[in-house]
């Protein structure tokens, strides 16, 4: 090999190292990245995967990066402030933080740390550049989407509080709620009282009644949420009181446990305008309800349940619940009016 022909092998090769140390540049970070989940694992074959609850969101600007969380800003865990960081070929420093490793590819960050013979990682998506914040105020509204083919709707009832349920079971799940603009995006921020205590989604753009919505919790995944007409109009047909004849019996490998005081041990159901009591030995319990028209279903809020009305008759009552506690199985439960 002659001397030219080493001098441009040797250019090829700093060219190739050069490129792969801009990998872990301030130019490669830069832009706007979104917790995906937090993971701590053993060695290979044991990794667990979490929900993020401390930061959610780091934006990276030039030698600074803004660490957002989404928690409740009344909460302890709430942060939203911008530090510098220092970086190597492999590490990272943000502010006062722990060291972490660093890989960075096109649209992830895998953030890691070795504490106590454990592998903790952090991994986070690259938003997409927006180049405009989207106006959108759900208040008062309400919307359905699919969940893996299931039909979920979401009520957000006032400018805080948002209902959620579905119809594959009987769970209603109650949220503070607020929208957040962070760098011209526009993010749905849920609170929930349920297994993940935060929830996002980026709305991606809003076309007549549908809002188009990125979430990615665990994986990326893209929602459409549908406006419907709103209709809580309560029908007089269910008021009056319903003595139970027939209850689905629950599958032999149900994990159903008995609780004594459970509302679902009642013999009567009595439904008035404003109150829906389950009356049983030895207790009768109340419950506020609200009603969906469009989707004949009762919503509890303080039970957190919802009741599909499948029939009613000036005789009878057919209904599709789970009011136990420990199960979340819908059957089908049969009462005539007394």
């Amino acid at each position: 090999m002659n001397k030219k022909s080493i001098l441009l092998v040797l250019f090829i090769i700093s060219i190739c190292i050069s490129c792969t140390t801009d990998k872990n540049s301030n130019t490669a970070l830069e832009g706007t990245w979104i917790v995906s989940y937090f993971q701590t694992s053993n060695d290979a074959n044991n990794t667990f995967r979490d929900a993020p609850d401390y930061i959610h969101l780091m934006d990276f600007k030039g030698n600074t990066v803004r660490l957002k969380s989404f928690n409740s800003k009344n909460s302890g865990g709430y942060i939203d402030t911008v530090v510098n960081f220092s970086l190597t070929s492999n590490t990272i420093k943000l502010g006062n933080e722990v060291e972490n490793q660093l890989k960075i590819s096109t649209d992830s960050i895998v953030l890691s740390s070795m504490i106590d013979d454990k592998m903790y990682q952090t991994i986070l998506r690259k938003l997409p550049k927006n180049s405009k914040t989207i106006n959108w105020n759900p208040t008062g509204k309400h919307y359905k989407t699919y969940y893996d083919d299931t039909e979920a709707y979401f009520d957000f009832t006032n400018d805080s509080v948002m209902y959620s349920f579905s119809e594959a079971t009987s769970i209603l799940n109650t949220s503070f709620w607020r929208v957040e603009n962070v760098d011209n995006r526009t993010i749905l921020v849920q609170n929930n009282d349920g297994v993940f205590q935060v929830t996002y989604g980026v709305v991606d753009s809003l076309v007549n009644d549908k809002v188009y919505i990125t979430d990615y919790l665990f994986q990326e995944r893209s929602q459409v949420f549908e406006e419907v007409n709103k209709a809580y109009k309560k029908s007089p047909s269910l008021y009056g009181t319903w003595k139970l004849v027939y209850k689905e019996k629950l599958p032999l490998d149900s994990l159903r446990t008995t609780v004594p005081f459970s509302l679902d041990n009642f013999e009567k159901i009595r439904i008035s305008k404003d109150s829906v009591y389950f009356v049983g030995k030895p207790f009768t319990r109340r419950c506020d309800w609200k009603y969906y028209e469009n989707l004949e279903t009762i919503l509890l809020e303080k039970a957190n349940k919802t009741i599909k009305v499948s029939k009613v008759t000036k005789d009878s009552l057919i209904l599709k619940m789970d009011l136990s506690e420990a199960d979340f199985l819908s059957r089908e439960y049969i009462l005539t009016r007394e």
